[in-house]
């Protein structure tokens, strides 16, 4: 009905702005090689990117829900560049694509066995599902995207393009 239809225009438009950003046949066509979703297992998530999150700011990535323990993996092969741990963002690994994309992976309850510095191979793990930071308590994965680097962008359209890739 109106619902379907509703959905099929959804992914119709999902379709049309992952081809604007290069995004064909699983991975980005602008220089990531092959690529994989970052969650190894069932999880959920949802367009948020720009909604309201404490303090007044903007949320500026994809949460994914998955089980506590879930394996996060990279999504392409490339440097872990730093560790962190704060308040809002809890454990945390940003990793520096071959491509010059920069991921940034939050909320983690362990991070994976790589020190900063380390090359990691697509698919390796980088961590596991958590509730560190201000997760008030719900396990998942905070997932950001710079496909320059620097800027952070909607990752929704590459995680849908990426998303066949499921474990």
């Amino acid at each position: 009905g109106a619902y379907d239809a509703y959905l099929d225009l959804l992914e119709a438009d999902i379709a049309q702005r992952a081809a604007e950003l290069g995004l064909v046949n699983g991975g980005p066509a602008m220089g990531i090689g092959p690529a994989v979703f970052p969650v190894v297992a069932d999880w959920e998530y949802v367009d948020s990117w720009g909604a309201s999150r404490s303090g007044g700011r903007r949320h500026k990535g994809t949460d994914i829900l998955a089980p506590r323990g879930t394996p996060i993996v990279a999504i392409e092969s490339g440097v872990v560049e730093r560790f962190s741990n704060h308040a809002v963002g809890g454990i945390a690994v940003y990793l520096r694509g071959d491509s010059g994309s920069l991921y940034y992976s939050a909320h983690l309850e362990e991070l994976g066995p790589q020190a900063e510095g380390d090359r990691v191979a697509v698919g390796d793990v980088v961590g596991t599902v958590g509730t560190t930071g201000n997760t008030g308590g719900l396990p998942h994965l905070h997932f950001q995207w710079a496909p320059d680097g620097d800027t952070w962008v909607n990752p929704y359209p590459l995680l849908r393009a990426v998303e066949s890739s499921r474990w």
